[in-house]
């Protein structure tokens, strides 16, 4: 065995734990608050977890059905993939992916709204924040399914051994990592600023105690926040950084394997992290365990 293979079949296990775990703490999570669904758990947090841990589920579900792929040599060939599945499981995976990163957009917004905006109590409501989840997820859906324009921008890519948006054809991966990943990183980092600012502000103007500990708690969260916001953007930097190479050079191989791992990572660590941090998780586990 070559160390070619030895590398395929470390990358393959590494690929199918990460999917299985964040397929368990994603539909924990959803399941948990389906059943859940009442005061006081019923909250607009909570709602915006619940559509990021769909998003999980989702990508992962889609490369799941991917993990034979994985460790035979030339797939494509000798298993006679059909065009129209992988395409189809490329296209799922790209929808997932970016509504993952948009549903860090709808937390920024919402953040922003109940700290800035907190005397327009009209913007913060469920109705609002169910159309930006139905927004964010027909742009994700409308965004990928312009990539199916290029016959050969879902493909499987014998490099990683899987059916992505490969980074090999520059201006779709481009389009994506510009509109789907750089624009909305932007705005999520430029709406943190502002709160982060306005909370500065307010904290040295002469506020009650109450106003003082709610932008503390608000200070708190955001850090969590964007501590989460930097996995994700780790976890892309890998794909970006293989169609830069693409359009100077070659790729080396290992880089597409390591490209789409890296973000089933960053989905693993997002699930888990939310799952583990969430205070209303604990309260309704802990209930349920002192029950029993």
């Amino acid at each position: 065995m070559g160390n070619e293979e030895i590398f395929y079949i470390i990358i393959g296990i590494l690929f199918i734990l990460a999917n299985i775990l964040t397929i368990i703490f994603s539909s924990l999570t959803i399941l948990i608050f389906i059943f859940n669904w009442h005061l006081p758990y019923r909250s607009i947090p909570n709602l915006i977890s619940i559509n990021s841990n769909v998003t999980f589920l989702l990508l992962s579900i889609t490369f799941s059905f991917q993990f034979s792929y994985l460790f035979h040599k030339n797939v494509n060939e000798t298993n006679n993939v059909s065009t129209i599945s992988c395409r189809t499981s490329g296209y799922i995976g790209l929808v997932s992916c970016i509504a993952k990163v948009f549903s860090y957009v709808i937390q920024a917004i919402s953040r922003y709204m109940s700290t800035v905006l907190s005397q327009h109590r009209q913007l913060i409501t469920f109705r609002k924040h169910i159309i930006m989840i139905i927004i964010s997820w027909l742009f994700s859906i409308i965004l990928s399914s312009l990539m199916l324009i290029s016959p050969i921008a879902f493909q499987y890519e014998v490099e990683s051994r899987l059916c992505v948006l490969t980074s090999k054809v520059f201006h779709t991966s481009l389009t994506i990592i510009i509109i789907g990943y750089i624009l909305p990183v932007n705005i999520i980092i430029l709406l943190y600023y502002l709160i982060i600012r306005y909370i500065t502000r307010a904290n040295r103007s002469r506020l009650n105690t109450a106003t003082i500990q709610n932008n503390k708690r608000n200070l708190k969260v955001i850090r969590n926040i964007l501590k989460l916001l930097a996995v994700g953007i780790i976890g892309g930097a890998p794909y970006f950084l293989s169609t830069i190479i693409n359009r100077i050079s070659q790729t080396p191989w290992p880089l597409y394997s390591i490209s789409v791992l890296s973000i089933v990572f960053s989905a693993l660590v997002e699930s888990a992290t939310i799952f583990f941090t969430n205070d209303d998780i604990k309260k309704i586990l802990s209930t349920k365990i002192c029950c029993y």
